[in-house]
């Protein structure tokens, strides 16, 4: 059986870079967090600004395109309401 010395800077080199490891892999998840919020954010701007131009644009419209209007914001998942 022999004696298994170890370096200690081997040691702290393969502890650092395991760290090192998962600290990338943390910090790629969390830009990966902030791309969804932020991607989020942007669908809920765009969704408040269809709202708003379907409003403007509900009273202009006949009735059937005023249905066909009501039926895409609901497949969208805008609830839509004249206020």
């Amino acid at each position: 059986m022999t004696n298994r010395i170890t370096n200690p800077q081997d040691q702290w080199e393969r502890e650092n870079a395991t760290d090192s490891g998962e600290e990338a892999s943390r910090d790629a998840l969390f830009q990966g967090i902030l791309t969804l919020a932020a991607r989020e954010q942007a669908k809920r701007e765009d969704q408040q600004e269809i709202l708003r131009l379907s409003r403007a644009l509900y009273p202009l419209l006949p009735a059937c395109q005023q249905g066909q209007l009501c039926r895409i914001l609901r497949a969208l998942g805008i609830a839509f309401t004249l206020e």
